[in-house]
């Protein structure tokens, strides 16, 4: 439990940085970008008000050496699309056939603005003849795109450093949580075993004063409260070591068809006498690795679950089935009322009993048991209603090899 609470602080602590600096960049890097769409449709329309020409060095808003630092080309079509002139003269790397190649391409196209290669472009019209001019964008366009470069190694390199000094730190973080939930365990576990001798000795009273005055009823209702306060000792020791993974790993392959099988028989019974019914659907031969008592008791709990809470005169529904690589059991059974969502995912804590119709007796803790034995063979457990009248338990285990 404390690795994962770890596991989840790192993750949520990473997914909030990476959050963080994707909008920091995507701010930055998109108001440089549209700062270098701006400035250079700003000197197009200039030079499209102007027939491709600066008019004079003393322009509002521009540096009087903008006519000397920019680089464009332009060239002017007819309405047929036909060349009347090329100007190359403030471009090197461009020449007349290639800027007419360029100026065709765009004539052909939709925009009347855009970029063409490294090229903004834009289309004007003089009288009836078109003007189509290039804005060299290049350096521009590599230094912003070195500056995203750099950026982006650079957050990396960053959320790497996070990532490293929260592995460090998050041990330190989550201590104080760590020795409250250990001391928590360890009193439960403590409890049990103290609790254990008491209630032996308690039977055993009980056992030679009912030889002593005979069969009485408040000496069976006394066995019966000696019986739940043992069972209920027992469950918390199982759970309370299962959680920290102390019972040894005893993982065989086993046909867990065959053991759903067997784990169902002994609930007919119980089912038939409550007026109710059992439907099986198992697919045979399944097969998971696992520790077979465990995997017994995770059955048997939902089934016991199932006939505890399930409506009179309905339908417990058994299935075992492949999913992928899991084996698939769900335990159906269907309910007097429907359960409202929030409080299915409270199924599975300690002593949860949701409302007063789940009372049947039990501890509260017998889905917290399941939930541990499939956490322990890495599996999934989940409750779910497909609609207001059912309830299904489905648990998802890796199939056996």
């Amino acid at each position: 439990m404390i690795r994962q609470l770890r596991r989840k602080l790192v993750a949520a602590a990473m997914a909030s940085l990476f959050v963080v600096l994707a909008v920091i960049l995507c701010a930055i890097h998109g108001v440089n970008y549209q700062a270098i769409l701006t400035s250079s449709d700003d000197v197009l329309d200039v030079l499209g008000q102007n027939q491709g020409k600066f008019p004079r060095p003393d322009m509002e808003g521009f540096s009087p050496e903008m006519p000397y630092e920019v680089c464009y080309f332009s060239v002017l079509l007819n309405d047929q699309g036909q060349t009347i002139l090329v100007d190359t003269g403030k471009i090197a790397a461009v020449d007349g056939q290639q800027a007419v190649e360029y100026a065709q391409q765009v004539w052909q196209g939709q925009n009347n603005r855009g970029f063409w290669g490294e090229y903004r472009y834009l289309k004007v019209q003089e009288g009836l003849d078109w003007r189509i001019l290039f804005l060299d964008c290049g350096r521009n366009l590599a230094t912003f795109r070195g500056f995203l470069f750099t950026s982006l190694w650079v957050s990396v390199g960053g959320m790497a450093a996070v990532f490293v000094l929260l592995m460090v730190l998050s041990g330190r973080m989550v201590k104080p949580v760590a020795e409250s939930y250990e001391k928590q365990r360890q009193f439960i576990t403590d409890a049990g075993h103290e609790l254990k001798t008491p209630l032996t000795i308690m039977g055993a009273d009980v056992d030679l004063l009912e030889m002593e005055v005979g069969e009485r009823e408040w000496l069976t209702d006394l066995w019966g409260q000696i019986g739940r306060l043992t069972r209920l000792t027992q469950n918390l020791i199982f759970l309370s070591r299962m959680e920290e993974s102390q019972i040894p790993a005893q993982k065989l392959e086993m046909v867990f068809s065959d053991v759903v099988e067997e784990e169902a028989q002994p609930f007919r019974g119980p089912i038939l006498a409550q007026g109710q019914s059992l439907h099986e659907d198992i697919t045979p031969m399944l097969t998971i690795q696992g520790d077979e008592g465990a995997i017994r008791q995770l059955v048997s709990i939902l089934l016991d679950n199932a006939v505890k809470y399930a409506a009179p005169e309905g339908e417990i529904q058994v299935q075992v089935g492949q999913q992928g690589r899991f084996v698939r059991l769900c335990v159906s059974n269907p309910v007097s009322q429907p359960i409202p969502p929030q409080q299915l995912s409270h199924f599975f804590d300690r002593f949860y009993r949701g409302d007063e119709a789940r009372t049947g007796g039990g501890f509260g803790i017998g889905l917290s048991m399941a939930a541990a034995i499939v956490a322990s063979h890495r599996g999934k457990i989940e409750a779910v209603c497909p609609n207001p009248q059912r309830l299904d338990m489905v648990v998802l285990l890796p199939m056996g090899k």
